[in-house]
């Protein structure tokens, strides 16, 4: 008999991120680095709000362009509701900046998960002791796999109806691989193959 073990998958909506940069005084490099963490946010099923568009932003698909909300970098009332209304904040601190600081500290005082990445082992600023604070240090090869560890764990603090599966661990083995495989979570490659048969189901009604 097949031992069966019981495995939570998260019924979620997109995503909201707001991804935070040192966005003035940028320089070449600090460009590269930032488009890095975009195109890896932009492989992930998450609505983007940044005040860093990337330099490659004209030739971005419309897809992209609709996943990426850009906002005024002089609206401080803008800046403040996008940091209400996030889920999380994605934070490059490779290059600190006093305003970074400031607003990683108001986002703070919400209650919001914050994740601090680096491109250099160089020591992290000081940072409260906190829950809501996850860091981590990437290079282009490792930056997916803490990013996607970073928001599996925000969906799970964050979600208020969870759906409960019996699955055996061929189950379970096939669907990590399988979202493995598209750069995915597990719960979004499962509410994908929910979306493509609705969506099936809807062409062959109409």
């Amino acid at each position: 008999m097949c031992r069966y073990k019981l495995i939570k998958f998260l019924a979620d909506i997109i995503m909201e991120i707001y991804f935070l940069t040192n966005y003035y005084k940028k320089t070449k490099f600090m460009q590269e680095q930032y488009d890095t963490v975009l195109d890896i946010l932009f492989r992930l099923d998450v609505t983007i709000y940044s005040q860093e568009k990337g330099e490659s932003f004209s030739r971005f698909s419309q897809l992209k362009k609709n996943k990426l909300k850009i906002i005024d970098e002089y609206n401080t009332s803008s800046i403040l509701n996008t940091i209400n209304k996030v889920d999380a904040l994605i934070v490059e601190n490779t290059h600190e900046s006093f305003l970074v600081g400031h607003l990683v500290t108001l986002a703070l005082e919400r209650r919001k998960p914050i994740l601090l990445i680096q491109s250099s082992h160089e020591q992290l600023p000081f940072l409260p002791k906190s829950r809501f604070i996850h860091t981590g240090f990437y290079n282009r090869f490792s930056l997916i796999k803490i990013v996607r560890d970073f928001l599996e764990e925000v969906e799970k603090q964050s979600i208020s109806e969870e759906i409960h599966f019996k699955l055996s661990t061929e189950h379970k083995k096939y669907i990590l691989k399988q979202a493995k495989g598209i750069s995915s979570t597990s719960s979004e490659y499962i509410r994908k193959l929910i979306e493509k048969d609705i969506l099936e189901k809807n062409e062959t009604n109409s």
